[in-house]
């Protein structure tokens, strides 16, 4: 088990209305918008309701025009502005699991449950997505699937951990099947912005630790460095707003450190009066090593 800090810790998932959820003997479907739906199969009816390791926030979008039809025999047949999705209420397999996006425009836009490996040709339609790791790469490397199918609709699934409310990493359960089918059509960037209603924003890291990306055959000089330092911090200080001096000169050190800058050279150019205004500011020093 593992926890995670408190920054990364998953928001409580708001259950989509009742209109929106069918459940069978053992499954249940959650249409989460006009074109995504989630089916879990899971041979003891236990359904997870909380986060995972990849659905983090899993969103819910109110549906319009949703009709849903019901068979004697256990199945269903939901209808959405985007998707016609059809399902038996068995173990799901190619025959009696698939859906259709209602897109005109999307080539062969029929979605079977189990016959993307069967068929090379569907994967190649899929423009996916990304991998897990580059160790031990040398070279091109199999990116994974993505939401983004030339067909207009693909199908994720979702067999990472569930997340528990304080971070903890609980077991997966293999029997247990999460589905995720995406019908966007040609709508390519809602087909991603739909991936991130479910999984939450992507946790980036703060410029500054990048620092600076300048690439040439031989080394930079500090020199080299204050000569693009210098005339970046006279133009920016002008349009810094602080109340004390102390506020401004804080605020064009992180300025300068969000750039890549080292607090070394920063504090280098302010010592040198680099920035100057007409009252003669001088930047206080907070006296601590950074």
């Amino acid at each position: 088990m593992a926890l995670l800090p408190p920054h990364l810790l998953p928001s409580p998932i708001q259950a989509p209305p009742a209109e929106q959820v069918i459940e069978g003997l053992q499954w249940r479907i959650e249409i989460l918008s006009d074109s995504v739906i989630r089916l879990e199969w899971d041979p003891n009816a236990e359904f997870l309701d909380g986060p995972t390791q990849m659905m983090a926030w899993r969103k819910c979008l109110p549906v319009k025009d949703l009709r849903i039809d019901r068979d004697e025999f256990g199945g269903v047949v939901i209808e959405t502005a985007h998707m016609s999705f059809h399902y038996d209420g068995k173990e799901p397999s190619s025959n009696g699991l698939w859906a259709q996006v209602k897109e005109e425009d999307s080539w062969g836009g029929t979605w079977r449950w189990g016959t993307d490996a069967e068929f090379p040709w569907i994967q190649g339609k899929n423009l996916r997505g990304t991998t897990r790791t580059l160790d031990t790469v040398d070279g091109r490397c199999e990116l994974d699937k993505g939401v983004v199918d030339g067909r207009g609709i693909t199908s994720l699934i979702d067999d990472t951990c569930p997340v528990a409310s304080d971070g903890v990493f609980l077991a997966a359960r293999p029997e247990h099947l999460d589905i995720y089918v995406f019908a966007c059509g040609p709508n390519f960037p809602e087909a991603v912005r739909s991936f991130y209603r479910l999984s939450g924003p992507q946790a980036i890291l703060p410029r500054y630790a990048l620092g600076n990306w300048w690439s040439r055959y031989h080394r930079y000089s500090d020199e080299e460095y204050l000569e693009v330092l210098r005339p970046l911090l006279a133009s920016k200080y002008p349009t810094l707003k602080a109340e004390s001096d102390y506020e401004r000169s804080m605020k064009l050190i992180k300025f300068a450190m969000g750039r890549g800058f080292t607090i070394d050279l920063i504090r280098k150019c302010i010592d040198e009066g680099v920035v100057e205004a007409d009252d003669s500011i001088d930047f206080v020093d907070d006296g601590e090593d950074d």
